[in-house]
């Protein structure tokens, strides 16, 4: 970790970024067809985006990516529509029912591709992060796949369990006899709620059977449509960077965006020079607070710009390269405000956003070090979390300014950190208070005395007016001697 005063240098944080959005090297390889995929989706930006994945080996992180990859994926009317961008599609023709085979499940398609996907899908996603079969199952129906979970051991009643990411979650019409209609996985959960990523999905208030296309969802975690949990046995690997899917802890790394997304010129967000579309991949190479520096393709070329990607994307992939900054407003205090310090990233300390009464603000107090920090200083190449609480000082300090015959010119009494404001002096003559720099804040109990000067005119020197008594006095001791 570096801290950076206002006034220093900044220094440069170089990094190799190994494919076009910017993902580090590393011993990953690209995600790969298991299947023979239709022209229609090889040819669509979904195909693009599946192709940008780096499998890692962690299958949790790698089926999530993969899964991540399609949100907005839309289902068509036919076969001349399994590029996912048919927005008015209605009859359930998918890529992911391909790899699965042409069926008649009485959708009103006949025998093809048109069937209900949201299984599919998941099974897509499993299957091309390389997990077998035989550690998750693998079917086109919820009720079938949720009796082999049970079969497998992998089944998980939802009470009283804490889902994670990369489980299985079943879902069930209320109205249906069957023990499970929909299936989805999920990306996290917190004390009230599990977030999800689904096929043949809706992010409305409808039910997500009512759906048409890969999107994000969350629900209650006592919510009645929820039937159940899976976890499948996935091969892992703790060397690999994880996601944190609630965005909590955002690193560098490769994001796709939920919606239209400003770019910006600069840092400050003050110049718009472009837009990112909906679903659409970037990466995310720094963060200023709450602006990120982002690359992007857009009409074929690359580009780069800032933006604010805070709940306007979704992390799919992490090269690791973050670390938590957490400011605290007293030791007892929760956490008011987070950061993510990602490569060549930087946080300029401010003062708190609230103030305690009868007490001034000393500055950052780092709670690992005990080093203190003070507002104008600038953070950077954090590599552990740090957090910063702020300090206080309730003592009321008296700053008396005197003029050079000790009369008192001006007294203030306030709390640390408040604007110093000494009185004006209006003799031409004032050099300074005594020292060479007056604090623009009080920092403590201290009297400060007026000094002075005069220019002589021949020989354009100046001296304080204190030394006049002596030099007047040389010339009569000089005369008194020639007597």
């Amino acid at each position: 970790m570096k801290i950076k005063k206002a006034i220093s240098t900044l220094v440069l944080f170089a990094l190799a970024f190994g494919t076009l959005f910017g993902l580090c090297e590393s011993d990953t390889m690209a995600a790969s067809e298991t299947y023979k995929m239709s022209d229609e989706y090889k040819n669509s930006k979904y195909y693009e985006h599946f192709k940008h994945i780096e499998l890692t080996g962690d299958q949790v992180t790698d089926v999530l990516a993969i899964a991540l990859s399609q949100l907005g994926y839309h289902e068509g009317n036919g076969d001349g529509d399994l590029d996912g961008m048919n927005s008015a599609g209605t009859k359930n023709f998918v890529e992911y029912n391909v790899m699965y085979g042409k069926l008649d499940n009485l959708e009103g398609n006949g025998l093809s591709y048109g069937y209900a996907w949201c299984a599919s899908f998941v099974n897509w996603c499993l299957r091309q992060a390389g997990v077998d079969k035989k550690a998750s199952g693998s079917e086109v129906s919820c009720r079938r796949w949720l009796a082999d979970c049970h079969d497998m051991g992998i089944y998980v009643e939802k009470k009283g369990y804490t889902p994670k990411a990369g489980d299985l979650i079943f879902f069930k019409d209320a109205n249906s006899s069957v023990t499970s209609t929909h299936i989805g996985m999920v990306l996290y959960s917190d004390e009230n709620r599990v977030y999800t990523i689904e096929g043949n999905a809706s992010n409305g208030s409808a039910l997500s059977t009512d759906g048409h296309y890969v999107c994000l969802r969350s629900y209650k975690l006592s919510d009645s449509y929820i039937v159940a949990y899976a976890t499948p046995k996935y091969k892992t690997d703790d060397t690999v960077s994880k996601v944190d899917y609630s965005g909590a802890r955002m690193s560098s790394g490769l994001y796709i965006s939920k919606g239209e997304m400003n770019v910006y010129s600069d840092k400050d967000m003050s110049k718009k020079t472009d837009v990112v579309g909906a679903y659409e991949l970037l990466t995310v190479k720094e963060r200023y607070g709450d602006c990120f520096k982002i690359s992007y393709v857009k009409n074929g070329k690359a580009r780069d710009g800032y933006a604010k990607a805070e709940k306007k994307a979704v992390q799919i992939s992490s090269d690791g390269a973050s670390a938590s900054v957490e400011l605290v407003h007293d030791a007892e205090n929760e956490i008011y405000e987070r950061y993510s310090i990602l490569p060549s990233s930087e946080i300029t300390l401010q003062a708190p956003q609230t103030y305690r009464e009868n007490a001034g603000f000393v500055g950052w107090r780092i709670k690992e070090t005990g080093e203190l920090l003070q507002i104008g200083d600038v953070i950077r190449d954090v590599d552990e979390k740090m957090t910063l609480v702020a300090e206080w000082d309730d003592t009321k300090y008296t700053v008396i300014f005197k003029d050079a015959d000790g009369s008192v010119l001006k007294e203030i009494n306030g709390f640390y950190g408040e604007k110093l404001d000494p009185p004006t002096v209006k003799d031409r003559s004032f050099k300074n208070w005594g020292v060479d720099k007056l604090p623009a804040t009080i920092t403590e109990s201290i009297t400060y005395t007026a000094t002075y000067s005069t220019r002589s005119a021949g020989c354009n020197s100046t001296v304080t007016l204190g030394a006049l008594p002596t030099l007047l006095a040389i010339p009569f001791a000089l005369k008194r001697k020639k007597k």
